[in-house]
This record gives C-alpha cells, structure tokens and sequence, in this order.
C-alpha cells in the first residue's frame, strides 16, 4: 500500500554533469590495482568460483555483473570458428539493460588459455545448465548483486580504494578498463558500442566511460590540421608575440 518508489532521487543531467566533473562515480582500475588484483596469489583467497571466474570474465569481456553472473552454458557458441559468449536474456532469471545489451562477444585467447571453455565442457558433461550453478538470480536485489558483493569484499581485503574522494571502485570499473583499452587500441566508437552493449548515439559511452584521448593517440588529427592552410600566419605570430607576452 505504501510508495514503491519512495525515498527515491531523481538526478538531473545537469546534475549528473556537475557529479561527474566533482569526481562522483565509477573509477576504473589503475595498472597496480589490476596486477595486485589479478595476481595469482592474491586471486586464490577470492572466497568462491564465480568472484574468481566473475572476476575474470569481466576483465576480459567487460560485461555487466549481471550479464556475467546469468550465463548459461548454452550461451557459450563457436561461431565462424570462433569460442563465443553470447549474452541475451532467454532463460527464466537472465535479463538484459536494453536491446543493444543483446550481443555477441568472442572470447579471448587467455579465457581459453584459462580453462573457461574446459569449465563449459565439464558443467555440461556434469548435467548443469549454467555457468555458475547454485548463484541466486532470482532475488530482490539484481541478478548479479551477489557475485558483485562478493568482488567488492575481494577488493576490500586487498586494500583497492578509489584514488578519488567521492569515486567508487568495483566490478563495474572493469567496464570503463574494457572501454578504454579498446579506445586505446583504435577500435572505432561504433564497434566499441558494440560490443560494450551501449545503444547507437547513447551519451554515457563518451561521457561516462571514455578517458581523454592522449597526445599519441591524436596523432593522426594533427597530421589533418598540417593540411589545412590559414591566411596571414606571419600577423598572426605578430600579434601572439607582441610584447613578448
């Protein structure tokens, strides 16, 4: 009988901007964090199988906790030769944010190194059907809210802080690692959309997920502005060293 949406906030884009600019939000992980968090030593007190294979699956795939916690082994395909997730909502307890979250994603070459597909092949073998058998989906909280609780404790007792004061650091970092390391890789926006899941034209890919484009990187945009000619570049100098201000 009461307000189900009671106590709730609605945040404005403005506000959302300002939030942002003042540090709010999702941080991804520096390069110590990752090697403290993935190094084997550290990796093996993860308390179950899905914060360590979560874990790993995100950091290769950056997928939504949610998209990692509800695979089923049905989702894993060879395509065109290719070791596949495939990440849909078919099942009863898998869900997907939007349409553009429906995707394919071929698996890297060091998920396979790993043993995920070897997982695959026993869990089937094994009678199960899902990736991670007994993980509660179905709850009030979100699909993948245990395995997220569950990293979150790892990264705890490790030490792995936000390096800023209002950020936040957990398996939802790995998604702005994936994205900036694809940016970083010069795969196209439309691609990295993709295969992150984000709608086409969807503002947060840019605003909430891309870092800065470094100097290297806009390399080839200079080599564009090398071309283009403007009149009276000698007044113009005149002008910017007049003075010798």
């Amino acid at each position: 009988d009461g307000n189900p949406v009671a106590g709730l906030v609605k945040i404005k884009t403005r506000e959302k901007k300002a939030r942002r600019f003042e540090g709010f939000g999702w941080e991804p992980f520096d390069d110590a964090s990752l090697q403290g968090i993935y190094d084997p030593a550290n990796l093996v007190k993860a308390r179950t199988a899905h914060v360590r294979w979560g874990s790993v699956i995100g950091l290769y795939t950056g997928a939504r906790v949610g998209e990692v916690a509800q695979l089923a082994l049905r989702d894993f395909e060879t395509v065109g030769g290719t070791a596949c997730i495939r990440i849909r909502a078919e099942l009863d307890g898998q869900r997907v944010k939007s349409e553009a979250s429906e995707r394919l994603l071929p698996l890297h070459s060091d998920l396979i190194d790993l043993g995920l597909m070897e997982r695959v092949t026993r869990l089937r073998s094994a009678g199960e059907e899902w990736l991670f058998p007994g993980l509660k989906l179905d709850g009030a909280a979100s699909v993948g809210n245990a395995m997220s609780k569950g990293y979150s404790y790892y990264l705890k007792t490790l030490g792995v802080k936000p390096r800023r004061m209002h950020g936040t650091v957990g398996f939802h970092s790995l998604r702005k690692n994936v994205t900036q390391a694809l940016q970083t890789a010069g795969i196209p926006e439309e691609r990295r959309r993709a295969y992150m899941g984000h709608e086409p034209g969807e503002d947060s890919h840019k605003t909430n997920y891309m870092r800065p484009w470094m100097a290297g990187e806009l390399h080839m945009v200079n080599e564009g502005l090398q071309r283009l000619s403007w009149p009276d570049t000698g007044g113009l100098q005149a002008i910017l060293h007049e003075g010798g201000r």
